[in-house]
């Protein structure tokens, strides 16, 4: 409990019995919006419906997570952060994911990052493959801010819990995104290779211009070239759908279906490719990372419940992201109450973010700003909470419903800007289902490169 709440509270409540005896009331400037009575009922109703959380996230007790219990038959449940470098998001997603694995059968972490790469990953952590885990993530994941200690501890959990189960007791590490086109086509060819290896031979030829789609479109003429990608794209296509068949009957339904996935992903990312380097008037990302995600629900299996690793930009449910709508819109349109959302929040601290070119700590030393929905957490009796965004109280589930900035970070910050990079306005219960706030945020620690 914080001394700062209620020493701020108690000098609200002194401003209000003074100006019951004056005629002017003099107020600090971030109060001049909203009369001090409504503040004060504001804070004293999140205090009586926040969740305290201690500041270790991998040594809460099930009990202090056990707001998760009503979850527990929710099909996909979204872990969003407020930075892509956050000590404290990290971990708090490992526990609460483990806590979910542990206490109601989830049996899947899908991650933002492409499908391809995920599929190195899952075979460690499905023992299917003994590399060593660090040089395998310096080495292979394309995202900087995955390559931390958090990550590595989360995926070497996964691996210990996966020791002795059965293959369909397994939990399993994937992948929802579609930037990159490094591992796709090795992973379809592999699959493909078990049938038919002059088909992988084949499809590994044709190949080559989309592996480095993004470079082969930033240095030639995008228009002439991207006809090339796309037919060639469109051969291997034709080949894996024949191909389908006999995967399904020589390998199994999974495998077959993975191939055609795998397949989608490459289509995927030509299209983000093509219109990232046109600048185009459209935005997919976040339309394909929708349907990859509920396309895993049916690959693992009817009673598959999963939890969705990403930004909070692309958990929530927004429906004006990038003017097209977020991943996390796309999915609560399509699975409703079935797909849950957690953002994150904190009020300043150190997180891992690019700077100058260069992925390293980042810093926001000074308070939020006023009326921002960090302004009013730090008024809160706790430091670290749990605020679920549908409450009864009137007034609450108002201000809730109300636009205001909240504190959130991509994957760069500029301290010349850092209003720009640091604040994003959005209704925070139309985005997220509950919030998880740390007060103060430190940086991941990046694994030596």
């Amino acid at each position: 409990m914080r001394s700062f709440s209620i020493f701020y509270l108690a000098w609200l409540f002194l401003i209000l019995s003074i100006s019951s005896c004056s005629d002017e009331l003099i107020m600090p400037e971030e109060m001049m919006e909203e009369p001090i009575s409504e503040t004060v009922a504001l804070i004293a109703a999140l205090d009586e419906v926040i969740m305290p959380l201690s500041d270790k996230p991998l040594e809460m007790a099930d009990q202090e997570i056990s707001f998760l219990d009503d979850l527990k038959n929710t099909k996909i449940v979204a872990f969003g952060e407020a930075t892509h470098g956050t000590r404290e998001f990290f971990q708090m997603k490992h526990r609460m994911f483990r806590y979910l694995v542990e206490n109601h059968g989830f049996k899947a972490f899908v991650f933002e990052i492409d499908m391809g790469e995920a599929l190195l990953f899952n075979d460690w952590v499905q023992h299917r493959s003994d590399e060593d885990l660090t040089t395998l993530m310096v080495e292979k994941m394309n995202f900087t801010v995955w390559k931390t200690e958090e990550v590595r501890e989360l995926l070497i959990w996964m691996r210990e819990y996966n020791d002795d189960k059965s293959t369909s007791e397994m939990i399993g590490f994937y992948g929802v995104d579609c930037q990159f086109g490094t591992y796709n086509v090795n992973a379809l060819a592999d699959i493909i290779a078990q049938v038919d290896q002059s088909a992988a031979d084949e499809i590994l030829g044709l190949s080559q211009n989309y592996m480095n789609v993004k470079e082969v479109y930033r240095n030639n003429d995008v228009d002439s070239v991207s006809q090339i990608v796309k037919e060639e794209i469109r051969q291997i296509k034709f080949i894996v759908d024949n191909l389908s068949e006999s995967v399904e009957s020589n390998l199994s339904l999974q495998k077959a279906m993975l191939a055609k996935r795998l397949m989608r992903n490459i289509i995927q990312n030509e299209e983000v490719a093509y219109d990232a380097i046109t600048i185009s008037n459209t935005y997919k990302r976040d339309l394909f990372m929708a349907e990859n995600s509920s396309w895993y629900l049916d690959y693992l299996g009817m009673d598959a419940k999963i939890v969705l690793w990403a930004h909070n930009a692309h958990v929530a449910a927004d429906d004006a992201y990038r003017e097209f709508g977020s991943q996390g819109w796309y999915l609560k349109q399509n699975h409703g109450n079935n797909y849950q959302i957690i953002g994150f929040s904190f009020s300043k601290g150190s997180f891992t973010a690019r700077v100058d070119g260069v992925m390293q700590p980042a810093e926001i030393t000074t308070d939020p700003i006023d009326g921002s929905t960090q302004w009013y957490f730090q008024l809160t009796q706790y430091d670290n909470f749990v605020l679920k965004t549908l409450q009864s109280d009137i007034a609450l589930s108002k201000w809730m419903r109300e636009t205001a900035p909240y504190i959130v970070v991509g994957a760069g910050f500029d301290y010349e800007w850092p209003a720009w990079y640091s604040y994003y306005p959005l209704p925070m219960s139309d985005h997220f289902d509950y919030v998880i706030h740390f007060e103060e945020s430190n940086h991941s620690r990046l694994l030596s490169q």
